[in-house]
């Protein structure tokens, strides 16, 4: 049950579980946290959010950053959150909330650049005291090089990479879930496989599990995600966990262009982030972006000049 991943954080007495971009990454954490809170491991939550904070009426605990603090209260079905639903799912149903009496809460940042986050998640560790982190990402692009030939949506999640690859946190680690499943962002998956083996090769693949290996993991990740959909209904859902749902109930193939659904999209992959990060071929040029505009031009500009692989079609 992910007991490879967990020993890595054995020394931690806290982790933190940061959506890279995007208000349904963070939903992935069920695959993730149930591990973590066997090993007693207390676990903390954040995204990069998609959400008009300021619309659900979420706190803001510090005025100068774009943090907000949503928990279950700030759940709604005519506005998209769907991390408050997951704090609602977690108060609600999650088997091991015993663990904890506090209420479920999910630290949500508003789109910005890299300087301002990074603030933002020093707050985060200041008041929490997490000193593990896991940035989650549904899908792979996270874990691009920056040189193939998409790189599917890589504004937010390259601003979290680079925000938070300078934090002290005694443990630092990607994971990713929905292999196969950016096929409308373009992204190359023989390229994707090339990005992997080079990691390996650096020493940064920390192991990949199947969400079958542990019927508590499958169980609160199908339920969350189920739970959050029925919510939402009216509202944008995640075209990733969508597609995570049906490999598990073991569909395979493709109905529409972008829908090609096989077994690896219930795989957890496992990275070194440091080691993904500084082999990143323009991440250091982000650092002093203040803004999400920032980080959205220097990413086109540097794409114009940083050059693009080809792509090498798999031989089967």
């Amino acid at each position: 049950m992910l007991d490879s991943l967990v020993q890595k954080f054995i020394e931690c007495k806290s982790v933190l579980i940061a959506g890279a971009g995007g208000g349904y990454d963070i939903t992935g954490a069920m695959s993730l946290a149930p591990a973590f809170e066997s090993a007693g491991i207390e676990v903390h939550y954040a995204s990069l959010s998609f959400t008009p904070l300021d619309k659900i009426a979420a706190k803001k605990p510090v005025e100068d950053l774009p943090l907000y603090f949503v928990d279950s209260d700030n759940a709604s079905e005519s506005v998209y959150c769907p991390e408050a639903w997951l704090c609602r799912y977690i108060d609600n149903n999650y088997a091991l909330k015993e663990m904890s009496v506090k209420k479920a809460c999910v630290w949500c940042f508003e789109k910005c650049g890299v300087g301002t986050l990074r603030k933002s998640y020093e707050y985060i560790i200041e008041q929490t005291g997490v000193d593990g982190l896991v940035l989650l990402d549904g899908g792979i692009d996270l874990i691009l090089k920056g040189n193939e030939a998409s790189l599917g949506t890589p504004e937010e999640d390259l601003t979290s990479l680079t925000a938070l690859r300078k934090l002290p946190f005694k443990v630092k680690a990607i994971a990713c879930i929905g292999f196969g499943t950016e096929l409308k962002e373009g992204i190359s998956h023989s390229q994707v496989l090339e990005r992997i083996s080079e990691i390996t090769a650096d020493g940064g693949l920390w192991g990949v599990e199947s969400l079958f290996n542990s019927p508590l993991i499958m169980k609160s990740y199908k339920a969350c995600i189920e739970f959050i959909f029925s919510h939402q209904p009216d509202l944008r859902q995640s075209r990733i966990h969508a597609g995570i749902l049906q490999s598990v109930s073991g569909k395979f193939g493709g109905e529409t262009k972008y829908s090609f659904i096989t077994p690896l999209m219930h795989l957890l992959w496992f990275f070194d982030l440091e080691v993904v990060a500084k082999s990143h071929v323009f991440i250091d040029f982000l650092e002093n972006t203040s803004s999400a505009g920032d980080v959205t031009m220097h990413i086109h500009g540097l794409r114009k000049t940083s050059g693009r692989k080809e792509i090498k079609p798999l031989p089967w």
